[in-house]
């Protein structure tokens, strides 16, 4: 791409903690009289001001439902790949006649994993069961369109 005078399209964007920032009507501004020159444009709006954070109008926030503390610890300590497939060709066809009422993963994880976690987990110090089987959620933020953003 070979633009005309680069110093145009530089010169309203303002250094501002380690990042160039302009204003989008300002950058559509200066990127108008390229628009011939120029196959695509991607604006990216990348630190919003602090005063917006957590505020939905800025923000989607939808809760979601993440996997307890103890599945977290048997995916990253018990859970081998080829033993798993095994698991579930073997249970796969119960689960296709209909004699397993769970989902297939979870019936694989309260037959097989869970229980050897639990007897490998209860002899450390400070381990609480209710505790890590507690269900928990976080918070998704994802940012609203809008071009009046602080």
């Amino acid at each position: 791409m070979v633009m005309k005078n680069g110093k145009e399209l530089l010169k309203n964007l303002v250094f501002v903690g380690g990042y160039f920032k302009t204003t989008l009507k300002a950058g559509v501004a200066v990127l108008r009289p390229f628009s011939e020159d120029l196959c695509a444009v991607h604006i990216k709006i990348d630190h919003s001001d602090l005063s917006t954070w957590r505020k939905k109008k800025y923000y989607n926030i939808a809760k979601q439902e993440i996997c307890t503390r103890l599945d977290e610890w048997i995916f990253e300590h018990l859970v081998d790949q080829k033993e798993y497939a095994f698991f579930l060709d073997r249970y796969r066809p119960m689960a296709q006649t209909g004699k397993m009422k769970k989902d297939i993963d979870e019936y694989i994880m309260d037959r097989h994993y869970r229980p050897k976690a639990i007897k490998m987990l209860c002899h450390e110090k400070g381990f609480d069961l209710t505790l890590w089987k507690k269900k928990r959620t976080r918070l998704e933020y994802s940012r609203r369109t809008n071009l009046y953003w602080k």
